[in-house]
């Protein structure tokens, strides 16, 4: 890929909000809305077209249609997720029930998704990749534990360890210890270990735990690696 990043017309460093493999997102301040240009995968809009069509979802962002090449959404900034675990889990509910298959979820957006059983676009991250069918719900609810893991902790799963080291970790049931998470681990180790059938279950279990038990400050990261030219 070229490190020569095109920004959206009128836009430029100053409005850059964050960026990953796929896409850069930049901030539009008059509207106070996001604008997401893609760098490879144009997915996220037929993706972000059917939740709209489906009436959306609390959980998801606000979709508002196109910006050239890109979509604009509504603008979320930096909040505490520990807060919003349960949220989390429930978008991810509203996601599947689109007839979307998320795939490569982590705590980043659905550049590679499966509309309807289509194929990804994207190789599913190391740390995340279900050991079993690709294209499912266990799929994603396997890698749900992930992201929850990682936005109660503030650190990556497996984080140090290189990709070819982490599918054989699976496999034997070498898990990292959840144990300081609680109840909350509880439900990350279920879903490792393929306890649940669909996201609803996920989204009860998580319910019934005191909000109080998700506090703490999130450190942000940024995915993937990219030149991002100044203004």
């Amino acid at each position: 890929m070229s490190d020569d990043v095109q920004y959206p017309t009128g836009f430029c460093l100053r409005d850059l909000v964050s960026w990953g493999t796929t896409s850069l997102v930049v901030l539009d301040n008059a509207f106070d809305i996001v604008i997401k240009a893609p760098l490879r995968s144009r997915q996220p809009r037929s993706v972000y077209e059917r939740f709209a069509q489906r009436g959306g979802h609390a959980g998801l962002l606000v979709y508002h249609g196109v910006f050239e090449s890109g979509i604009r959404l509504e603008y979320a900034p930096r909040q505490n997720l520990r807060l919003h675990a349960a949220q989390v889990a429930e978008a991810i509910r509203s996601v599947h029930d689109s007839r979307v298959i998320h795939g490569d979820l982590t705590c980043a957006d659905f550049a590679g998704s499966s509309i309807d059983d289509s194929p990804l676009l994207v190789l599913i991250t190391e740390s995340h990749e279900f050991p079993g069918p690709i294209l499912s719900v266990r799929t994603d609810l396997f890698a749900l534990s992930s992201v929850l893991y990682e936005i109660m902790t503030g650190h990556p799963l497996y984080e140090g360890l290189i990709d070819a080291e982490i599918p054989s970790l699976y496999l034997n049931g070498q898990f990292p210890q959840i144990a300081s998470l609680g109840a909350a681990g509880i439900i990350i180790e279920k879903c490792w270990k393929d306890d649940y059938s669909e996201a609803g279950e996920v989204v009860e279990a998580l319910q019934v735990i005191n909000p109080i038990g998700f506090g703490g400050t999130l450190r942000l990261k940024k995915y993937g690696a990219v030149s991002v030219p100044s203004c």
